[in-house]
């Protein structure tokens, strides 16, 4: 027995995507000094700054940082093995607190120490046959003072790279060093990338200041007024396997509405995307009246990527005790649970769980067999079952086992591609 749970988005189709423009936003003033809470002061703090009590909270300073995430040697085993597809993480941002340091001799004001680089995130996960990581789980690691990242891309990103097709491979990792770069002295298209992403983060509105030009009048008094805007045939530039294509302009607009002096400042390197992208963003038009130093975006969804067929590990068999057609008589909870993180890569997945039930029709002792391809599929397959409700029986059931599939609109599973290239 299986159940499917399907995810709705705004698009099913990459045709359907009509990314706005980045929304206009208006300077912020510079980053003062100011005070967040802290659980106590590092031990040698209180004996060289004046005036500072245990429990106060010390001055602290901050930046606001474009992320980006750098796979290192993917391993299995002892051997090192070269992946054929490269699926890169979505940048995001974050704000960082400084430390105070221990202040200089003869002096009594603290410096600042920002956090150092943090520790890379680590994956296990095994190839299959076909060379797609399958099984992939993080390994828990320790946090960072003063900062937050949102790594949730990573498995994702993961589960589309590709290796050489041949023998499956067990034991495999790889690490993701997390690199922080100061929005102040980020590259151009280090910052075209970040808002082209779902993933801006925090420091979003900072970015956006910094990639404006000098000079620029393109957001005064608000955005400008299109009067007309144009897309590409995002249809013809999907990519596979969860990635996607972007391109990110400046331009100026004409008297007349229309833009000009175009100028592509960053992509994701698809010179025919970027031509469409160009060509769409020439037509748009504008309310009358110059200006200059204009931003504007597009970017394509990744085609949806199937499922796997069946987990990769061997699934236990089903109790005696628990009903041939256990569907018949499950209620599910309200909702079409999707693994956020997937979902935005248009990623599905499936699990295997196995449970009991009471006689008054609660689940329990809910475990995931096995997820393909990350443990986020069995994390929300075991939620949506644990709040699963069965109709009462005299003595309920015991060992009982299910598989859900969670699949993208208008994508069919592999089971039913199976089905549907039978013979007959």
């Amino acid at each position: 027995m299986q159940f499917t749970a399907l995810i709705l988005l705004l698009a099913t189709t990459a045709a359907a995507v009509q990314p706005a423009p980045t929304p206009a936003v208006r300077s912020a003033p510079p980053a003062a000094d100011f005070t967040v809470p802290t659980q106590g002061p590092p031990t040698d703090l209180s004996q060289h700054v004046a005036g500072w009590r245990y429990g106060e909270a010390p001055k602290t300073r901050r930046t606001e940082d474009v992320v980006s995430f750098v796979p290192g040697t993917v391993r299995c085993g002892t051997e090192m093995v070269a992946p054929d597809r490269v699926v890169r993480p979505y940048d995001t941002s974050t704000v960082r607190y400084a430390q105070p340091s221990v202040p200089p001799p003869g002096t009594t004001q603290p410096g600042y120490v920002w956090p150092p680089a943090t520790n890379p995130r680590m994956f296990e996960f095994t190839i299959d046959a076909a060379g797609r990581p399958t099984a992939i789980r993080q390994r828990p690691g320790p946090g960072e003072y003063g900062m937050f990242v949102d790594t949730s891309d990573l498995a994702p990103a993961l589960s589309g790279w590709r290796f050489r097709p041949g023998a499956a491979r067990t034991g495999c990792s790889i690490g993701f060093t997390v690199q922080a770069v100061p929005i102040d002295r980020a590259p151009a298209a280090s910052l075209a990338r970040l808002l082209s992403g779902p993933m801006i983060g925090s420091a979003g509105k900072a970015a956006f200041d910094r990639l404006k030009p000098v000079g620029s009048n393109c957001y005064e008094g608000g955005r400008p007024n299109a009067r007309s805007t144009n897309f590409p045939s995002f249809e013809r530039f999907v990519e596979p396997n969860g990635d996607w294509n972007f391109s990110y302009f400046q331009h100026d607009i004409d008297a007349a509405g229309h833009p000009a002096k175009i100028r592509l400042i960053a992509s994701s390197g698809n010179n025919g995307f970027d031509a469409a992208a160009r060509a769409a963003l020439a037509l748009n038009r504008y309310q009358p009246g110059a200006r200059t130093g204009c931003l504007f975006q597009y970017h394509t969804n990744s085609a949806p990527m199937q499922p796997a067929q069946r987990p990769a590990v061997p699934v236990a068999t089903k109790g005696p005790e628990c009903p041939v057609d256990l569907q018949q008589v499950m209620t599910l909870p309200p909702g079409r649970p999707f693994p956020t993180p997937f979902a935005r890569r248009r990623i599905g997945g499936v699990a295997t769980v196995r449970f009991d039930v009471a006689s008054w029709g609660q689940t329990g002792n809910v475990q995931v067999v096995a997820a393909e391809p990350a443990d986020a599929f069995g994390e929300t397959a075991r939620s949506m079952i644990q709040r699963a409700t069965v109709a009462p029986s005299p003595n309920g059931y015991r060992g009982c086992v299910t598989t859900v599939r969670f699949a993208l609109p208008g994508q069919r599973t592999a089971a039913e591609e199976d089905e549907a290239q039978a013979p007959g």
